[in-house]
């Protein structure tokens, strides 16, 4: 097998309820579990514009491509939606996003504006809501200026609008609440000492469901100056989840939980008995408890923690290898993303979407 493929091989481990008392049996017996099998998974390429996806930019050069972006969401239905950037890291980009079936059929081939295709830019990541794909992207208006936005499409793979954000302020992720609202992941400008810099600080813009700004978070508070800036330098794409309850948690890379409101007024801090990690991969929700996706990259080990309401670590499934992102699919399964070994032309780069079950017993 391919030494490019990063396979998801789970050793089960599994964490222990505090405060358990009785005979070793018991305790086995009364153990949370947890599990993860790999049911199935998809080979797909990513190619260039000379390969027949699009002929509208074609390379000067031979630098090797390599692979920008990779966003995935899956819709209830099962159907897979992945977007990816192909880019030499000098005159050549190019960006798809394609519907594929559960066995990589192509369905649709969605139709990126321009301007979100010109040059570096392109889509950050994707977001299902009520069968719409929400993409957020920035890209240069016509005076120069860094133009951040949302799209969302419709299943035909048309943009049915663009939601328009404050100038100068790059998206990254899209939360969407119950209600609609919309709370927008990124990095735009900050005043400091009376001046207004435009280097990346992480906000979050909170939207109404017709697009209109309703606050702005720059940073969340932090409880010491130097937390502070920190959070004004570090991205929150994967680091932010809504709950059921429309609050706001934000990861820490120490294990640390914050809960906010959703005005973004700090509520609590949690601090589940977890090892601080490197990376955070993932966050979603499982059966109602946080599961966390992370890497500790000095000692190659990749975990998924279960967390209760209470910020208690529940069970834990430990994973080797290297890291395999996982997004959770509306379809009720877990989907990870594998980087192949290349092999073929050069201007395809290959990977595998690995679908997952995920159960656990608690």
């Amino acid at each position: 097998m391919s030494r490019g493929i990063l396979l998801l091989v789970p050793m089960i481990l599994m964490g222990l309820w505090s405060g358990g008392v009785g005979q070793a049996e018991e305790r086995e017996r009364d153990k949370p579990r947890a599990e993860v099998k790999i049911i199935s998974h998809v080979d797909l390429s990513v190619a260039s514009a000379e390969s027949g996806l699009s002929s509208q930019v074609h390379r000067r050069n031979e630098s090797p491509l390599t692979l920008g972006r990779l966003a995935i969401a899956v819709d209830r239905a099962g159907y897979i939606y992945v977007y990816a950037s192909l880019s030499d890291g000098e005159t050549y980009s190019h960006h798809q996003l394609i519907k594929y079936d559960a066995t990589g059929k192509i369905i649709a081939t969605f139709r990126l504006p321009e301007y979100v295709k010109r040059g570096a830019a392109g889509l950050n990541s994707l977001t299902l809501y009520r069968e719409k794909l929400y993409a957020p992207a920035a890209w240069h208006n016509d005076w120069g200026e860094v133009q951040g936005g949302v799209l969302i499409f419709s299943d035909r793979g048309d943009v049915e609008r663009l939601i328009e954000l404050p100038l100068h302020f790059t998206p990254n992720r899209v939360l969407v609440a119950p209600s609609g609202i919309m709370y927008i992941v990124g990095t735009g400008p900050q005043m400091r000492h009376g001046q207004l810099t435009y280097a990346g600080s992480s906000m979050v813009l909170k939207l109404d469901s017709r697009g209109r700004l309703l606050k702005a978070f720059s940073p969340f508070p932090a409880e010491t100056p130097d937390e502070t800036l920190d959070l004004l330098s570090r991205s929150l794409q994967n680091e932010l989840l809504l709950d059921d309850q429309g609050h706001l948690l934000h990861i820490l890379p120490d294990a640390r939980i914050r809960v906010f409101s959703a005005d973004g007024e700090w509520l609590d801090t949690l601090s589940p008995s977890l090892k601080s990690f490197d990376f955070l991969s993932a966050a979603f929700w499982y059966d109602g408890y946080l599961v966390l996706a992370t890497d500790r990259l000095v000692e190659q080990r990749a975990s998924l923690y279960f967390i209760d309401r209470k910020g208690e670590v529940v069970t834990r499934v430990e994973t080797t290898g290297q890291s395999l992102p996982v997004v959770a699919g509306h379809d009720g399964f877990y989907y990870g993303v594998a980087r192949l070994a290349s092999s073929g032309p050069e201007d395809r780069i290959r990977f595998r979407i690995i679908k997952l079950d995920l159960s656990a017993e608690f």
